[in-house]
């Protein structure tokens, strides 16, 4: 009974969509959907027609080309994401999985409905990045052939100009010589650079003073001498008048 209802209604609100009037026909829209899902209790309706991603889930009135869309990426912590990865789950349980990869691999978007002004919140995958395999193409000859011609060209100017600045420097250093009165100066045969060597004189060392101290000495050692030998001769003298006779 509930089938027939809910597809009768569903279309109804087919047939209200195509009158004239848009402001009323998106009321009764409204209506007629909103009472599908009382009915369902929001179980059973096929997802194709009824799901978030579709409709907004308040007014249940489709999604349009001027619905405000923001989207967030989901930051999740370091910790977080350690616990998600490290965290042993059976392969049955799906809902945990798919729970899984929205917080990580996902962004949350906020559609705002234009009817109800009411906002909702849906995740969505992030998009994956199109790589492109470069393929190997075929050298072109005749590319390479105009490459080659380009590079010689510009290997001969360049020749040329170095040799071109070459002949320039020859010739300008043999019409005007600027360290010519330089080489004059620092040659060897100019008479004012030979190096004249003088002889030291010699120095004749006297050492007159040393043989006077020394002559001074000895002539003080002479005479203390004397002395020493007059005293010994007066003792002589005096021990024969002093020696007893046989």
């Amino acid at each position: 009974m509930t089938e027939a209802q809910v597809g009768f209604l569903y279309k109804i609100a087919a047939a209200v969509s195509r009158s004239d009037n848009e402001k009323t026909n998106t009321v009764l829209k409204s209506y007629y959907l909103m009472r599908c899902n009382e009915l369902t209790r929001g179980f059973g309706l096929p997802d194709k027609h009824f799901s978030s991603a579709v409709r907004c889930p308040k007014c249940c009135i489709e999604w349009k080309n001027n619905t405000d869309v923001k989207v967030k990426s989901i930051k999740l912590s370091k910790r977080q994401k350690q616990r998600l990865n490290s965290r042993k789950v059976k392969e049955n349980k799906k809902a945990y999985i798919r729970r899984k990869n929205d917080l990580l691999h996902s962004n949350q978007v906020e559609q705002i409905c234009t009817f109800c002004n009411k906002s909702t919140v849906t995740n969505s995958i992030k998009p994956q990045k199109i790589t492109t395999i470069s393929q190997p193409t075929e050298p072109n000859i005749e590319e390479n052939t105009n490459i080659k011609k380009v590079e010689e060209t510009a290997k001969k100017q360049k020749l040329s100009s170095e040799a071109y600045h070459k002949k320039n420097k020859e010739d300008n250093q043999k019409g005007f010589n600027v360290y010519a009165n330089a080489l004059d100066v620092f040659s060897l045969q100019n008479k004012n650079n030979s190096l004249i060597t003088k002889e030291q004189p010699k120095v004749i060392n006297n050492n007159k003073k040393k043989k006077d101290k020394f002559a001074g000495l000895c002539q003080k050692a002479v005479l203390a001498s004397a002395k020493l030998k007059g005293k010994e001769d007066k003792n002589n003298k005096l021990n024969l008048f002093l020696k007893p006779s046989l």
